[in-house]
């Protein structure tokens, strides 16, 4: 979700460090495992055998953006990378490390070898391609990403200041196709740092109150003229299809002019509908499934069926500010999960759940360790720092009676009577109704908590500090949404730094749990200031043990990326991460005829 509505934290098409977080959901009820098989990422370009036609991608839910300044849910993010493109690009196999970039409107990828990154890593330089350009034929220059850049770090804007604006000195065009930017300290993760670029040319120099306003505005998100992809927007109905044809003028060092003519998105309203509408050749490709809908995708063939490893995981967060309702209860002002004795509640909580029943219950997987399906961690395989061996306290009611008891809480007592907690989530999402009815059920059976359940619309859920976002001002105990994390584990800054929790001086902090930890801080630090891929990896394997040893939250089940994808698509690679499936729209083609959709 976009902070700004609704997100937690910043993410973009360029795969940057976020973790997104999902309100989408789906319905139905509860399958057989079926195991994540290993997926090769590795991205061998094909050329087109065919040119021209039209791809028809669905999803049941609808972008509210398209622009990626704009956007943060993750259907959004579906859309962007054919509108949109940045100065480099990152490959799928994200384990290749800084190595899987390469070039996209920029001339090359920084790195200390060619000079573009500084020994200390606390200067960066970015050089423009001259032959990159508008839709309109403009030059893409230097001004443009300093707009995005402006936008993103005025801290008198809507956005707030959030990593790695945080963390830069000075953003300055060395000329009309150099951007240098400094850090304060040094700043490992600098190929994501530099955002897709905005048309100044189009939308006009920046200032305040301007974009303030703008930001919200649909010739910002969706229905602006010009961008700078492999496609054009040339419609946006809400709530039904966004339209996009080639751009003739696309330019970019990695990806290829765009062999199909147009791609058109169709939102089908419910999962069902859009299974169904798969079935009947009414999409070329539809995603943003879950296992509990694998079921239902019988009659497709296998190889049309693609399972891929994501690092997405759904999680129960436990809020630690004062600000929590059920600070009215606690027996020292704080949220029953913050304080001295917080660890202790939050320990209690995880032993009141039986999250092997809930694996069988509502996943319909008998196995609660299942691999391709369990995480004691704020990550998910294919992410580098994931260890399958951390462990979270096993389900014991004995022992979070006790626990809870030793929090302050015997019997689920607090100061003002029987301990009550405000579980929050979405709304129109099975698989969640399932996983909040379960636990407040067995939270009260075995904790003697009143858990008192409160559902709203992701806009609402997610949206900022200024705008009352429940999230944001903490009137919440229990959370429960997905985080779909970006390629390199800064992201995790966002979410876990003290200085990221929201508030008036921080509008779109992603830190919702209030947490402050200085040894989490030290991690995130270590992680982002050293250079040593190998060192990186072991820093955050160690926060993630860490946080997992602190019973910060409770993460409840991997959610890997189920698509279904006709054969006739060309070129089609799924990506781990929040940067999304569309990633390399621009070099699709497709073998067959168009979407039966079309004809419709």
């Amino acid at each position: 979700m976009r902070p700004f509505k609704n997100k937690a934290v910043l993410a973009s098409v360029l795969g940057l460090i976020a973790m997104l977080a999902a309100a989408c959901g789906t319905t139905g009820g509860g399958s057989s495992s079926t195991a994540v098989a290993p997926y090769n990422f590795t991205y061998n370009y094909q050329t087109p055998t065919k040119t021209g036609g039209t791809v028809v991608l669905g999803d049941y839910e609808f972008p509210d953006s398209v622009n990626p300044l704009g956007a943060g849910l993750v259907v959004d993010f579906e859309l962007i990378p054919g509108l949109w493109n940045g100065c480099v690009a990152e490959l799928p196999d994200i384990s290749l490390g800084n190595a899987g970039y390469k070039p996209d409107e920029c001339t090359e990828v920084p790195t200390i070898a060619n000079g573009g990154e500084s020994s200390d890593l606390k200067t960066t330089t970015f050089h423009i391609d001259p032959k990159a350009v508008w839709s309109d034929g403009q030059p893409v220059t230097a001004a443009d990403y300093l707009l995005t850049y402006q936008i993103e770090s005025d801290l008198n804007g809507v956005y707030g200041d959030p990593p790695p604006f945080a963390y830069m000195t000075s953003v300055k065009a060395l000329d009309t196709h150099t951007i240098q930017i400094k850090w304060a300290n040094p700043y490992a993760p600098y190929l994501s740092a530099l955002w897709a670029p905005e048309p100044e040319h189009v939308f006009g120099a920046y200032n305040t109150a301007k974009y303030t306003a703008l930001l919200s505005a649909p010739s910002f998100n969706t229905t602006f003229t010009v961008d700078n992809g492999a496609f054009t927007l040339s419609s946006f109905t809400q709530d039904q299809s966004v339209t996009m044809t080639a751009n003739p003028k696309f330019f970019s060092n990695f990806f290829h002019p765009a062999a199909l003519s147009k791609v058109v998105f169709k939102s089908s309203g419910d999962v069902n509908t859009l299974i169904e509408g798969y079935k009947a050749g009414n999409y070329d490709h539809a995603e943003d499934f879950t296992v509990a809908n694998i079921p239902s995708f019988n009659g497709i063939p296998q190889n049309e069926q693609i399972t891929s490893p994501q690092i997405s995981y759904e999680h129960f967060d436990f809020n630690e500010r004062s600000v929590a309702p059920s600070s009215k209860f606690s027996n020292d002002g704080n949220s029953v999960f913050g304080g001295p004795n917080g660890q202790l509640a939050r320990k209690a909580f995880i032993e009141g759940f039986d999250l092997c029943g809930a694996f069988l219950t509502i996943l319909g997987d008998p196995n609660c360790k299942d691999p391709n399906l369990y995480t004691a961690e704020n990550t998910a395989p294919p992410d580098g720092a994931y260890d399958p061996n951390v462990t979270l306290p096993s389900f014991n009611v004995k022992q979070a009676q006790a626990d809870l008891a030793a929090a302050g809480y015997p019997g689920g007592k607090g100061k003002n009577g029987q301990l009550q907690v405000t579980l929050v989530t979405t709304t129109g999402n099975p698989i969640r109704n399932s996983f909040i009815d379960l636990a407040s059920q067995e939270w009260n059976k075995n904790l003697g908590v009143v858990v008192n359940i409160a559902q709203y619309k992701a806009g609402t859920l997610f949206t900022l500090y200024s705008k009352n976002g429940t999230l944001a001002t903490g009137n919440y105990d229990i959370s429960l949404f997905a985080y779909v994390n970006g390629s390199d584990d800064d992201g995790n800054t966002g979410v876990f730094q003290s200085d990221q929790i929201p508030g008036p001086k921080n509008d779109g902090g992603g830190n919702y749990m209030g947490i402050s930890d200085p040894k989490i801080d030290a991690y995130l630090k270590t992680g982002r200031t050293t250079a040593d891929d190998a060192t990186r990896k072991q820093t955050y394997h160690d926060l993630m043990a860490y946080i997992a040893s602190q019973d910060i939250n409770l993460p409840l089940y991997i959610r890997a990326d189920y698509t279904l994808t006709k054969p006739t698509l060309g070129n089609y690679i799924q990506f781990p991460t929040s940067a999304g499936n569309e990633w390399n729209m621009a070099d699709w083609f497709t073998t067959g005829t168009s979407s039966s959709y079309l004809a419709q």
